[in-house]
């Protein structure tokens, strides 16, 4: 099966895919759903005034260098379209498809 990364539009976080995770899940998926550097509601005016495209590239990059992922499908939504082509430049051989959704 294959290991996912969702990436939400903008204005939008993992919260987004909460219905279609548990489906992805039971069908033997790996998923992984992030919320990008700036959406986030923890994130200061500092943090959300310096987010940008590169940013929410390493934001994918990081967590497919915590998880050890090495065969990804990264799934863009909307905006999220733009930061997983960023994302797969950025880590060559390790993205097996991407998906754009709405994108």
């Amino acid at each position: 099966m294959a290991t996912l990364i969702l990436v939400p539009g903008a204005w939008h976080g993992s919260w987004a895919f909460e219905a279609v995770t548990p489906l992805l899940e039971a069908a033997g998926h790996t998923v992984h759903s992030l919320t990008l550097t700036g959406l986030r509601p923890d994130d200061d005016d500092a943090t959300v005034a310096r987010a940008d495209l590169d940013t929410h590239a390493d934001d994918v990059v990081r967590l497919m260098d915590a998880f050890e992922i090495t065969d990804a499908t990264l799934v863009g939504h909307s905006y999220g379209g733009m930061v997983i082509s960023a994302a797969a430049d950025r880590t060559p051989g390790r993205v097996s498809r991407l998906v754009h959704l709405d994108a």
